[in-house]
């Protein structure tokens, strides 16, 4: 059986106005049987009347809802061909549409206040502040996503980590972030924010399969061990990224110092640093850079 055509909603809301007395836009949307009761009844009215209905139920559905009726089988007929490109927006509008549900469930409940209860008092404040925190936070993942779309994912990257620093657990954000490492070709980073996702209830384990953003990390050796241990890091792993983040401060306190040390001690110290694996080639070459600037 033939691959079957995606169904535009605008051509078939032409189709429907235009030529809708004949049924074609039924023949063009697969539904054959309706078109030939509209062929059938061309001779009346009827058909043009309802033509215009459809156009303007077609134009007037949401797009989502037009592709769930009328391009189901096309979407299961491509499977993960046709997945998006984008980052993991769906559940970020789910979580926005919660969290002002959740707020206005709250302001509903706190009106002007006028005891003198500190506990009480207390119990707003915290209110109130999770209501700013979490406008500040659909502010980055917002502001992430449109960089993310306009392929500037280091600054994507930037957005989405001042998510998860308000909400850490926050699984479209990781998610995200792992699209993001990988299309910056970060493995390591890319694996740990997936396994953070998985950690936090992610479970669409296709999208890992066959999302286009993390093509670069499924051709990485550790994504097969990744893979078989359901996607999750080994506490081997775990703890190595832990040294990891250890090494960075230490590094970070050997450069400074209270004193000042001349070009070539920096210079030496900085050879140290790499050669005691506490300081990677990139790094090592971008701080070398900077001293001698």
């Amino acid at each position: 059986m033939g691959q079957r055509s995606f169904k535009d909603r605008n051509v078939a809301a032409l189709l429907a106005f235009f030529l809708g007395t004949f049924g074609i836009h039924r023949f063009y949307l697969g539904q054959t049987g309706l078109g030939i009761v509209y062929c059938l009844f061309m001779f009346t009215s009827i058909p043009t009347i309802l033509g215009f209905i459809d156009a303007l139920a077609f134009l007037s559905a949401d797009e989502e809802r037009f592709n769930r009726k009328y391009n189901r089988r096309y979407f299961e007929d491509n499977k993960g061909k046709f997945q998006s490109e984008q980052p993991f927006e769906r559940q970020n509008r789910n979580r926005d549409r919660e969290e002002q549900n959740w707020n206005r469930g709250k302001s509903s409940q706190t009106q002007p206040y006028r005891t003198t209860n500190s506990s009480d008092k207390e119990r707003v404040q915290r209110t109130q502040q999770h209501k700013e925190n979490m406008q500040r936070a659909a502010g980055f993942r917002e502001e992430g996503i449109k960089l993310f779309k306009a392929y500037d994912y280091e600054a994507a990257i930037h957005s989405f980590e001042q998510v998860i620093t308000i909400d850490e657990k926050d699984v479209a954000t990781h998610f995200n972030l792992a699209c993001a490492y990988s299309l910056e070709e970060n493995a390591q980073k890319s694996l740990y924010h997936l396994d953070k996702a998985v950690d936090y209830g992610f479970t669409d384990f296709q999208k890992i399969k066959t999302h286009d953003a993390l093509a670069f990390l499924r051709i990485q050796s550790d994504f097969d061990a990744f893979e078989q241990n359901k996607f999750r890091l080994s506490p081997k792993e775990k703890e190595r990224e832990t040294q990891k983040a250890t090494s960075n401060e230490n590094y970070k306190d050997l450069l400074e110092t209270d004193t000042e040390p001349d070009l070539l001690d920096q210079l030496q110290r900085l050879s140290e640093l790499r050669n005691r694996g506490l300081l990677s080639q990139e790094d090592f070459v971008k701080e070398k850079k900077r001293l001698l600037s």
